[in-house]
C-alpha cells in the first residue's frame, strides 16, 4: 500500500476544489491510502482518505508548500506527495504537482515571478507535472525549456448534489428574457474582464439579457446582479435556471465552468482567446460552445445560441490515473 501525500490548502472552493474531489472520487476504491491537506472536507468519503484540516492563503501556500509540506511527508510515511498548488516542495521526493494556472507564464507581477523561478531553478525537474490541455502543455515546454516530465491529463466535470433550497428568485424574468451566468467570484481580477462585460451593456439590453455575477460586490449596474459567491453544492441549480455561461477571461486553462454549462445543455459564450483554441485541439468539435471576437459577434452568438442546442457528455469523464 502507498501512502500519498496531496497538498491542496488553498483549495476553498472553484476549480481547484472541483478537481481535487475528482481526483478523490476516482481513487477511492484504491488500496493506497491518502492524506490530504485542504481547508474542506472533500466530498468522497472513503476508508482510505484520511482528511486533515489546513488552510493557507497568500504567501504561506507557497512557503507552506515548497517547504514546510515536507514535514507531514515525512511523519506520515509517504511514497509520493502530490501538490495542486503549481508548485511542489524543493525536496527530493516523488512528486506531482498538478499545473493548472497559465497566468504563470504571462503575469510580471512578484507572485508569478517567484513561481516561475521556483519551477525554473528549485529542484522541480524531479518528479512530473500534470497539466489540463495539450494547450497548457505547449506554453509550459515553451516557458521552462526541456528537461520537464510534462502529461496531460483532462480533469473531468462532475456535479455535488442539488440543494433544494437554492433557488433564483426569477422575478428578473418577469423583465428579461434571458438569464446569463458570469461565473466570477471577484470581479476585481482583471483575468475576469469585468470592464469588458460592462462595454457590452447595449448588446445585453438590445437582447433583454439579465447578467447573474457570482461575487459578492454591492455595485449597481443595469441588467447585471451580484448573487454573491455561490458554493459548489449550488451550482447544479444554478446552471438549470440560466440559458447560457459568458466566460470573458484571458487566459484560463480550462475554466471548468463552460464544459459545466455544456454538460446541462446550456450554451457557453466565450471570448476568443489562444486557451479556447487549444481546447477546440482536444475536442474537434465542441457543441453549444460559441466563441466570439467583438461586441457585433458577441450579439451574433446570442441569437444562434437559441436556435441550436445538443447536449455533450463527453467532457464528463475524466484522466486522473497520475
Amino acid at each position: 500500500m502507498n501512502r500519498i501525500l496531496i497538498l491542496a490548502t488553498a483549495a476553498k472552493g472553484g476549480g481547484a476544489r472541483s478537481i481535487l474531489n475528482n481526483y478523490l472520487i476516482l481513487n477511492a476504491d484504491s488500496s493506497d491510502r491518502y492524506y490530504v491537506l485542504s481547508p474542506d472536507k472533500p466530498n468522497v468519503e472513503s476508508a482510505n482518505i484520511i482528511w486533515i484540516k489546513k488552510q493557507t492563503s497568500g504567501f504561506y501556500t507557497y512557503i507552506f508548500t515548497v517547504f514546510l509540506s515536507y514535514f507531514y511527508f515525512i511523519k506520515f510515511k509517504c511514497h509520493k506527495l502530490l501538490s495542486f498548488s503549481n508548485v511542489n516542495t524543493v525536496f527530493n521526493a516523488p512528486k506531482v504537482t498538478y499545473f493548472h494556472q497559465s497566468l504563470i507564464f504571462t503575469e510580471k507581477t512578484l507572485k508569478f515571478k517567484l513561481l516561475r523561478l521556483t519551477i525554473k531553478h528549485l529542484n522541480h525537474k524531479v518528479g512530473k507535472f500534470v497539466v489540463q490541455t495539450t494547450g497548457v502543455k505547449r506554453d509550459f515546454e515553451e516557458s521552462f525549456g526541456s528537461g520537464y516530465e510534462v502529461e496531460v491529463k483532462w480533469p473531468g466535470v462532475t456535479f455535488p448534489k442539488e440543494k433544494k433550497d437554492f433557488i433564483l428568485n426569477l422575478m428578473y424574468r418577469r423583465e428579461y428574457s434571458k438569464l446569463i451566468l458570469f461565473p466570477a467570484s471577484n470581479i476585481k481580477n482583471p483575468n475576469k474582464q469585468f470592464e469588458l462585460l460592462l462595454k457590452y451593456q447595449g448588446v445585453l439590453r438590445k437582447n433583454k439579457c439579465c447578467v447573474l455575477v457570482t461575487d459578492c460586490s454591492d455595485s449597481v449596474y443595469e441588467d447585471i446582479f451580484f448573487i454573491g459567491n455561490v458554493s459548489s453544492e449550488c451550482m447544479t441549480s444554478l446552471y438549470k435556471q440560466i440559458d447560457f455561461t459568458l466566460v470573458l477571461s484571458k487566459t484560463e486553462t480550462v475554466c471548468l465552468p463552460i464544459f459545466e454549462s455544456i454538460s446541462f445543455n446550456k450554451p457557453a459564450l466565450v471570448l476568443e482567446q489562444s486557451y479556447v483554441h487549444c481546447l477546440f485541439e482536444m475536442f474537434p468539435k465542441i457543441e453549444n460552445l460559441y466563441s466570439f471576437k467583438s461586441e457585433n459577434s458577441f450579439d451574433t452568438c446570442i441569437k444562434r445560441t437559441f436556435s441550436e442546442s445538443s447536449k455533450k457528455e463527453q467532457f464528463l469523464a475524466a484522466s486522473f490515473d497520475f
